[in-house]
């Protein structure tokens, strides 16, 4: 009643995050670097309905960031074997596609030389 009289007045905008969608949990996990949390519900979402295009999009550039973190200077065998399996996630329809594609062949020199 307080409200619809306009003696309280609500602004969303400024309410915290207390209870954030799961849209803003993912964003905000990739904004803070948190590509595996941020992946985790992704891939939980897929496999419960389809992903939007956005979505899918996150999806692939969570993928290439993680990649991309383990194939980082001083990585080991495996952990660029393991960015290997997760760029070979990625479809070519991916906006990215040729940043995948050349750390890709990066990765495979490093892996076969070492």
């Amino acid at each position: 009643y307080a409200m619809q009289q306009g003696l309280i007045k609500f602004d969303a905008a400024k309410l915290p995050d207390v209870l954030p969608s799961e849209k803003a949990s993912i964003d905000q996990h990739i904004k803070n670097g948190e590509f595996d949390k941020a992946r985790e519900m992704l891939e939980n979402k897929a496999k419960g309905s389809k992903l939007s295009a956005s979505e899918q999009e996150k999806l692939y550039g969570v993928y290439l960031s993680i990649a991309e973190s383990k194939a980082g200077e001083g990585a080991e065998k495996a952990e660029m074997q393991e960015a290997l399996k997760m760029l070979e996630k990625i479809p070519s329809k991916f906006k990215k596609y040729k940043e995948v594609q050349k750390l890709m062949r990066k990765l495979k020199k490093k892996v076969k030389r070492g």
